[in-house]
């Protein structure tokens, strides 16, 4: 027993400082550690010297160990330790009354331990407790069976430890984690876990759930007026009033300095959420008091709706942030629904805005280019290059359509690079080949000119593809112009300085054109097309056009007139002594192979379309509408399989058969079998909703698209349909101008620049 004599004596001895390192080491100790201490006392359990060995070093290491006999339910041994953290002398302890400390409600399965201790020899759990003295303590047990001679569990030796400061600890550090510090509201990595919670429980459910994306209008205002200070106060306030609003089935978490989310977990109609929503605006709307200001702030919501708006958090998140920026454009204090308000040209823009990333990557962008026309000679001296987009689902996308959405997405330098690039490296083969022409022009985004970088870009790709940079044209547009920093004029200048023609796009467009005629260094100046359009009908046109190229030969600079589609617009042009003529008349934009077949030209004819036949080849007997087209709403129900939900764009209804119809839009839409259409129009007092899918479409002028629609319809719908049609063939007969019907008294060209306009 010596050494035993010498661990007491050293349990007298040691100091306070000892004592503190010591504990400090068990609180280092791991749980394996720990428990393997433990089992090294249940497998000598038998052995009394021993184990009044390990007793006492658990009191000398301030361990909190304890034996239990379970044959008689009785608490053999408990160290000082133990007293310590159940505030509770060890002649006192007993089994219930240590069950008695447990926290109310804390449920301990004594079934399932007794399990572990049979199969694995050993078990550990946490629960909590309320000591005598009122003090709540997380406390982690340790145990391990000890089997009798016959190996039954007689009895357990286990270890407790307070965990309460390190579980306090852990829980204050995952809060900081998952809040905002402002706040105290979820944050947007915690927010983001809880839509996939929420998600995962509606998965088995036929219900649905809002995300709202509420944003605060011009905030940063508030910021830059009143300070950072009374700008947090605000936003602090206004969560505060939120949290209160919003109350139970909701789960509001910060996003960012100016918005929030809202997860409302109540299955409810589209006018109800678009309702709560209204409250929410109102309530941000009313004064806040903060110090000596009274501030008035608005706020707009986009909202997102599971599952028809995203089976996924991502797509949630995203959808409720298209639909607040649609918000946004109809001014302060507005709400939208993803799917509600969206028709098939805002549903188009969402897709490209989705892939056009990918475009580049996937090889779907690509440069045609159209000729611009010496008027004298009609031969091709230079041409325009046009970067064009071949969606795999919506086709060919014109840049009109793309390009506002790369610069609002801060994709425009990539875009503009790849033009650079291709642009540069097709001038490189076309001087390689000998080919003759004066320039190619290509735009710029406005955002280019403020990056220092442009320069740079420029003069790699010219160095790499060693082309003379005369033979490249930049086309300024006013949107660029406006932009009057010093950064910009020494980027034009810089330009200028590398041998690049420069020209003033769009001219006449904006109020200070004449300005920027004199204040450039420009070599040519385009005519709008809207000045072009009419010139051969309108008196007032065509004074304006002759006053431009007047003006512009008076300062020494090339006249391009855009937009020429006819024999009468490039007749008046060459009387006014225009240079050069871009348009339909000569060419659509075309392939750089069919480019350089127009460059070798000596001269090109005019492209002058023949009339066709309209574009029909059901075998259904139809009817025509020749005098008025047809109102109709049309939509899109399915896109690449999936069911959607869109808001409805009108279009003009050609003709109706049993197989199909042909109608005209300002939309640019693509042949597909992947994208389902619903027609709904009003014929004999009869409402007709019609599904199918385009599968041929034909440019009638630019802009305007004639479509063939093969339907998706039963039997029994088609000879409802044809009951129908019938009728109308017969009062047709009888009054040619048949008007019993949703009609259009106007032209489609008219009709169709109207709906672009709203």
């Amino acid at each position: 027993m010596k050494l035993l004599d010498r661990l007491r004596k050293k349990q007298q001895d040691v100091d306070l400082k000892e004592k503190k390192g010591i504990d400090a080491y068990i609180e280092s100790l791991s749980a394996s550690s720990m428990e393997t201490f433990v089992e090294n006392i249940a497998t000598t359990f038998k052995e009394n010297d021993k184990l009044d060995y390990y007793q006492v070093i658990s009191n000398h290491l301030g361990l909190a160990l304890f034996t239990i006999n379970l044959k008689n339910k009785e608490i053999t041994y408990v160290s000082r330790k133990v007293e310590e953290i159940l505030e509770i002398s060890k002649e006192k302890l007993t089994i219930d009354y240590w069950k008695s400390l447990w926290y109310k409600g804390e449920t301990i399965d004594f079934s399932a331990i007794y399990a572990r201790l049979t199969n694995e020899g050993k078990n550990s759990h946490t629960y909590r407790i309320v000591t005598p003295n009122g003090s709540v303590k997380w406390i982690n047990e340790t145990t391990v069976a000890v089997e009798d001679e016959i190996g039954n569990i007689g009895k357990v030796v286990g270890v407790i430890e307070d965990c309460t400061n390190a579980l306090q600890l852990e829980q204050k550090i995952h809060f900081i984690t998952t809040h905002d510090e402002l706040t105290n509201l979820p944050n947007f990595l915690n927010g983001r876990q809880h839509i996939q919670e929420v998600i995962d429980r509606y998965k088995t459910k036929t219900e649905r759930f809002a995300l709202f994306c509420v944003n605060l209008d011009g905030f940063s205002r508030i910021n830059n007026t009143l300070g950072f200070k009374i700008a947090d106060e605000a936003f602090k306030q206004l969560s505060i009033k939120l949290e209160k609003y919003l109350n139970k089935g909701v789960f509001l978490f910060r996003s960012q300095g100016d918005e929030w989310y809202a997860v409302v977990e109540c299955s409810m109609k589209n006018e109800e959420y678009m309702s709560h929503a209204k409250e929410i605006i109102d309530i941000i709307q009313a004064p806040l008091q903060i110090q000596d200001y009274s501030i008035r702030i608005t706020a707009s919501i986009g909202i997102s709706i599971y599952p028809e708006d995203g089976e996924n958090k991502v797509e949630l998140i995203k959808n409720a942030n298209t639909a607040l920026k649609r918000a946004k454009k109809h001014g302060a204090a507005n709400y939208q629904l993803y799917a509600a308000n969206m028709n098939i040209e805002s549903f188009k823009t969402f897709q490209l805005e989705t892939d056009l990333q990918s475009a580049i990557k996937n090889d779907e962008l690509y440069i045609e280019y159209q000729p611009k026309v010496d008027v004298k000679s009609q031969k091709a001296t230079s041409a325009e290059a046009l970067i064009r987009w071949k969606h795999p689902l919506w086709g060919e996308v014109s840049p009109m359509e793309f390009i506002t959405i790369a610069e609002e997405s801060n994709f425009h330098r990539e875009i503009s690079e790849f033009v650079i690039d291709s642009v540069c490296k097709q001038v490189g083969q076309w001087e390689e080949r000998g080919i003759q022409f004066n320039t190619v022009s290509f735009n710029l985004s406005a955002k280019d000119f403020l990056k220092s970088s442009l320069i740079r870009t420029l003069k790699t790709t010219i160095n790499r593809y060693q082309i003379n940079p005369k033979h490249l044209e930049i086309e300024l547009t006013e949107g660029t112009l406006l932009q009057e920093t010093s950064v910009v004029q020494d980027q034009i200048e810089q330009i200028k300085a590398l041998g690049i023609t420069l020209s003033l796009d769009d001219f006449g467009t904006g109020y200070s054109s004449i300005h920027y005629l004199k204040k450039l260094p420009s070599d040519i100046i385009k005519i709008d097309r809207s000045f072009i359009q009419h010139i051969h009908k309108n008196v007032e046109d065509k004074i304006i056009v002759k006053s431009i190229i007047e003006l512009t030969k008076g300062l020494n600079k090339t006249v391009v007139a855009e937009g020429v589609e006819n024999e009468e617009q490039f007749s008046v042009l060459q009387s006014l002594g225009c240079d050069l003529i871009q348009g339909y008349y000569f060419s659509k934009a075309v392939s750089a192979r069919r480019m350089t077949e127009l460059f070798k030209m000596n001269q090109i004819k005019p492209a002058i379309c023949k009339s066709k036949a309209p574009m029909n080849r059901r075998k259904y007997y139809r009817v025509s509408f020749p005098f008025f087209p047809l109102h109709t709403e049309m939509t899109i129900v399915s896109f690449n399989g999936k069911a959607v939900t869109l808001g409805a764009t009108d279009v003009m209804v050609l003709d109706i058969g049993l197989g199909g119809l042909r109608f005209v839009s300002h939309l640019k839409l693509k042949p597909h079998t992947d994208i389902l259409y619903n027609f709904k129009t009003t014929l004999l007092g009869k409402d007709i909703i019609l599904n199918g899918t385009i599968v041929r479409y034909e440019e009638k002028e630019q802009d305007i698209f004639e479509y063939g629609v093969e339907f998706h319809m039963e039997e029994s719908d088609r000879d409802e349909l044809a009951s129908v049609l019938n009728k109308i063939t017969l009062q047709m007969k009888q009054n040619p101008l048949f008007n019993d019907g949703d009609f259009i008294d106007e032209n489609p060209s008219s009709y169709l620049s109207k709906i672009q306009r709203r």
